[in-house]
């Protein structure tokens, strides 16, 4: 196995130090801190979902206020699933010809 670049120990020190600070304003959400910051390092989008009071839009909040990244919140309700907000494959279609781009019916984030 091959040592650490210098870059990688540098990246490395400085997300831990990102969520040290972001840790700071966000109370028994380590796990969930943990695995949305590995997210938004990787450059990768993020739906949060879960019941209201649970540290959601405070974690993102801090994450971005920490990045100087833009936040997007859409307040979603249980007729707004995911599927409706990112895209989903339309249903009828899909059984008739398979998954393809033109099945595909694009959410207001795509």
């Amino acid at each position: 196995m091959s040592p650490a670049s210098p870059t990688r120990e540098r990246d490395t020190a400085l997300l831990r130090e990102n969520h040290d600070r972001i840790a700071e304003q966000i109370v028994g959400r380590e796990r969930e801190l943990e695995l949305t910051l590995a997210a938004v390092a990787a450059g990768r989008d993020i739906l949060l979902e879960g019941p209201p009071g649970t540290s959601k839009t405070t974690m993102l909040t801090a994450i971005t206020r920490e990045w100087g990244i833009p936040l997007f919140f859409v307040e979603g309700n249980a007729d707004l699933t995911p599927a409706k907000i990112v895209g989903h494959h339309n249903p009828a279609r899909v059984l008739r010809e398979d998954y393809s781009a033109e099945n595909f019916v694009p959410g207001p984030l795509d």
